[in-house]
């Protein structure tokens, strides 16, 4: 049954994910936590795993959730049924771009992408305050958050080197005994 569940689930999120594999982690952090997979502080702690580890955002997510959930068959599935949709819309888009009557689709293609910030947006605010709730203010999560975009928007380092050296500073504070 929890493989069915999983399956389903994630084929879900496969055909309403559009955009990257940050517009599915709303998606996918709300179908892990709604269906009991996993934590929303378990969903925080598997974010940054999925972004250290190499390969696509959404699929690395969808891998961890269902092997957390049901082993590594449940992340074979995940991982497959996340994948499914966007393959066969692939192969679809790709013939219907090449037809001049299909030019709409184009067109209505970049309408998607301010809803697709949103979503991005809305799934970061909910990940910061789940972890750092405002009743328990500390000011280290916000100046690593900010310290962050200052590190990737404007001195332009690449995101990957932005998430090792947190991890990395992070480690440190833990093995020193600052608590955030």
């Amino acid at each position: 049954m929890i493989y069915l569940r999983l399956f389903f689930s994630f084929l879900k999120i496969g055909f309403l994910g559009f955009g990257g594999g940050y517009a599915f982690l709303p998606l996918i952090q709300e179908e892990a936590v709604q269906q009991g997979y996993l934590s929303s502080s378990e969903f925080a702690n598997l974010l940054a795993l999925a972004e250290m580890t190499p390969g696509p955002l959404a699929l690395n997510t969808a891998s961890y959730v269902g092997m957390k959930s049901a082993g590594i068959l449940g992340g074979i599935l995940a991982s497959v049924s996340v994948s499914l949709p966007g393959l066969v819309a692939c192969i679809l888009m790709f013939w219907l771009m090449n037809l001049p009557a299909f030019d709409w689709w184009k067109k209505g293609l970049v309408g998607l992408r301010p809803t697709l910030a949103a979503l991005i947006v809305t799934a970061a605010v909910k990940i910061f305050l789940n972890d750092w709730p405002l009743d328990d203010f500390n000011v280290l999560p916000i100046a690593l958050l900010l310290a962050s975009i200052l590190t990737y928007h404007w001195l332009r380092v690449h995101p990957a080197l932005v998430v090792l050296g947190a991890g990395f500073l992070g480690a440190c504070l833990y093995v020193i005994g600052v608590q955030f």
